[in-house]
């Protein structure tokens, strides 16, 4: 997890992805001696920076700088060494902001209990899970969900927006949908507001708005919205 440095909520499988990458880092290729000094006159190692600090206290510094042939020079601090690490770490370590930032729009934990209620309008729909990893339609009766019931419904257990955007909460519209999730002591709300081809969600609690277009999108739409 990130420290309270950041300005901005970071994406906790990004930084898991990251830290993965640290704990096992493998020279391509490792220079000594005059080579290791003659090399290191060809540029500054200030690409990117990353300290690993262990739990007794112990720490590395690792600099990355110019690409080479078989990847990207690198150094740590404190060894007098100059290696070359594969391109695969430095793509792992070399995000921006808006890599970083966490696009979760929700998320929540499936219990027993959970009721997801879908309303756009009149339209009002709530789901009770069925099954291992199932979904049914309690309320409206007779409501027919088709096959992908079960696919839109798993979305909204981790539904992940393409874009964050620092700008105020849009203002809800006839056509907004609001989806209200309540079950196994959580509570989530989560407004859905066309906005051109794409659409804005944002929770009230929160900060962010987030886009939201594609395929899982349209699926929720067609499946839990009014027909």
């Amino acid at each position: 997890e990130a420290d309270e440095s950041t300005d901005f909520a970071p994406s906790s499988r990004v930084l898991d992805a990251v830290a993965r990458s640290l704990c096992d880092v493998k020279a391509v290729a490792i220079l000594e001696g005059a080579a290791a000094r003659e090399a290191r006159t060809g540029g500054p190692l200030d690409r990117t920076t990353a300290t690993l600090t262990a739990e007794d206290g112990r720490s590395w510094t690792l600099r990355i700088g110019d690409d080479t042939d078989k990847g990207a020079w690198a150094a740590v601090d404190g060894d007098d060494r100059l290696f070359v690490v594969p391109q695969g770490l430095v793509a792992q370590l070399d995000k921006d902001r808006a890599v970083l930032r966490d696009r979760t729009v929700l998320r929540f934990s499936r219990a027993e209990d959970t009721r997801i209620t879908w309303t756009q309008g009149a339209h009002r729909l709530v789901l009770v899970p069925a099954g291992e990893r199932g979904w049914a339609v309690s309320e409206p009766d007779g409501w027919d969900p088709g096959t992908e019931l079960d696919l839109a419904a798993n979305s909204l257990v981790n539904l992940q927006g393409l874009d964050v955007l620092d700008q105020p909460h849009p203002v809800p519209g006839d056509d907004a949908v609001l989806i209200e999730v309540a079950g196994g002591g959580q509570r989530s709300v989560v407004h859905l507001i066309p906005d051109g081809d794409r659409w804005l969600a944002f929770d009230p609690e929160r900060e962010p708005t987030f886009v939201l277009r594609g395929a899982v999108l349209d699926r929720l739409l067609r499946v839990l919205g009014s027909r």
